[in-house]
């Protein structure tokens, strides 16, 4: 058997075997707070006097929105190689994205269509 490879997986599987020995070291560490006062403190964004409770609905157009937003975000990634290698790929790869891009538009126009942002 290879020497690197022996190494590599005995590193691996240190590494897997470290860091949640380092996690349940620190629950023993770490400071107690047997009262629960701090872990009944509002502690999200600084906001002392919440209104209303914590399972209140939300409208799903919120959500959808946020899909969206991270689906088009995703997309500008992909299109940024292409953007850095445009000259290696030629025409072809210009015909590809211009594909890519129709394809996107025409989701655009079927999601402005369907009223999602209103």
């Amino acid at each position: 058997m290879n020497l690197e490879i022996v190494f590599s997986v005995t590193l691996l599987l240190f590494i897997a075997l470290l860091i949640p020995s380092i996690f349940n070291l620190a629950k023993f560490i770490g400071p107690r707070n047997y009262e629960g006062e701090i872990k009944n403190e509002v502690y999200e964004s600084g906001i002392s006097h919440m209104i209303g409770t914590s399972t209140q609905k939300y409208n799903i157009k919120y959500y959808l929105i946020a899909i969206l937003f991270v689906l088009f975000d995703v997309e500008i990634i992909f299109m940024y190689p292409w953007a850095v290698s445009i000259h290696e790929l030629g025409m072809i790869g210009v015909i590809e994205m211009f594909s890519f891009i129709t394809i996107l538009v025409l989701g655009l126009i079927y999601i402005i269509n369907k009223k999602v942002f209103n």
